[in-house]
């Protein structure tokens, strides 16, 4: 194994879990949102990708949910479809887990993050769905269409990109990134549904599949996808109508929230992140304390950017930089037209989607470290992330 939460970083996350006086008090405690959400089909867990305690979070709550529904099973936007084999072998313990990280190409982000959800429910016997679209069919959509993937068995049955809410929240979050024209954005947000046509198939088809009664399926997935019950939870209620289901959003903040797009809203802290302690290492195993968590209802703050127009169009792993805002922040780094953009404060980036995620989890005042490559080379600067201009 390369690494694992350490001891001293899981003290530090563990304090900043339990002192509700530093994000404020008020609303359900963790334990209520666990009776609440024990009582539904499907529920939906919208995280902040990287944030060390909002990770905690969810297996924390992952374990109060074992006591009420001992029927749990895991979904995961995390893991793709043509990694359920290597997944189901080492939850059978058919193979090692060395042996599973190997086979299904898992990096640094699984064992950040993801490692302890997925030992959890090897050790408790729940089933885990590898949900997602694989990263090779979503770069072939993306070039060719839902005709090029469709005859994989990987590709979901079928794929819808309607008007409305989830499209008119997409356009916003792509927003401020200019060079953007009308076609690749359609060509990004059809790649975006399928995505989520991808992960709603492989719930309902579980759910479906499953003997009476009828399991909990809890999945954990980017927010932007569940959000206001959109995306993969809207595509799930199309494929089945009476599922009962709950949805749960992640929000970084130094204070307590009061608005949110999750029916609950779990407030966590903007930092620690796992770029910034990852040199302490803990088990996979340990206890999180309560995070306040709120019904939905009051304001987000400002949204992050760091200060150049990314070409979308460029066949590259990663982000090519284009024209830099003048006086930027990516101009005052020292990031050139040209660089590829591969990570962004220890997150990795490596289409649109990635970029978009990684930009999420940033604070605008904050100074984060970026890797680019130029020229062939890695190089590593540390940049001051602005707030977004429209």
């Amino acid at each position: 194994m390369k690494r694992a939460l350490g001891p001293v970083l899981l003290s530090s996350l563990l304090a900043a879990c339990a002192s509700t006086s530093k994000f404020g008090t008020g609303g359900p405690s963790l334990e209520d949102l666990a009776d609440e959400m024990s009582k539904r089909d499907v529920v939906f867990f919208g995280e902040e990708h990287g944030n060390a305690v909002g990770h905690l979070q969810q297996l924390q709550f992952l374990r109060l949910l074992h006591d009420r529904r001992p029927d749990l099973i895991l979904s995961m936007e995390m893991l793709e479809r043509d990694q359920q084999q290597a997944v189901d072998s080492y939850l059978e313990g058919d193979i090692t887990e060395q042996e599973f990280i190997d086979q299904a190409k898992l990096g640094d982000s699984y064992l950040d993050r993801y490692r302890p959800l997925v030992n959890f429910c090897k050790d408790n016997g729940y089933p885990v769905i590898a949900a997602n679209l694989p990263a090779e069919l979503r770069k072939q959509l993306r070039d060719g269409g839902y005709d090029a993937i469709k005859d994989s068995p990987f590709a979901p049955r079928q794929v819808s990109a309607p008007d409305g809410p989830y499209r008119e929240a997409f356009l916003k979050a792509m927003e401020g990134h200019a060079g953007f024209d009308e076609q690749t954005l359609d060509t990004f947000y059809r790649a975006q549904c399928a995505w989520d046509d991808t992960m709603a198939e492989a719930i309902v088809d579980r759910w479906r599949a499953a003997l009476e009664p009828k399991p909990l399926i809890v999945h954990v997935v980017g927010k932007f996808h569940v959000e206001n019950r959109l995306g993969t939870a809207a595509k799930v209620l199309d494929r089945e109508p009476g599922l009962d289901i709950g949805v749960i959003t992640m929000e970084a903040a130094s204070t307590l929230l009061a608005k949110g797009a999750g029916e609950y809203v779990m407030v966590v802290p903007a930092q620690p992140t796992f770029k910034k302690a990852k040199a302490a290492a803990a088990p996979a195993e340990d206890d999180a304390g309560p995070a306040p968590i709120r019904a939905a209802e009051g304001a987000n703050p400002g949204r992050p950017a760091l200060g150049f127009m990314p070409d979308y169009e460029a066949g590259v792993t990663g982000v090519l930089v284009g024209s830099l805002r003048p006086d930027g922040p990516a101009e005052a780094a020292g990031l050139q037209e040209g660089d590829v953009l591969i990570e962004v404060d220890g997150l990795p980036v490596d289409d649109v989607r990635m970029y978009v995620d990684a930009l999420s989890s940033l604070t605008v005042g904050s100074t984060v470290e970026v890797v680019v490559v130029r020229g062939g080379e890695q190089k590593k600067m540390q940049i001051k992330v602005g707030e977004r201009v429209n």
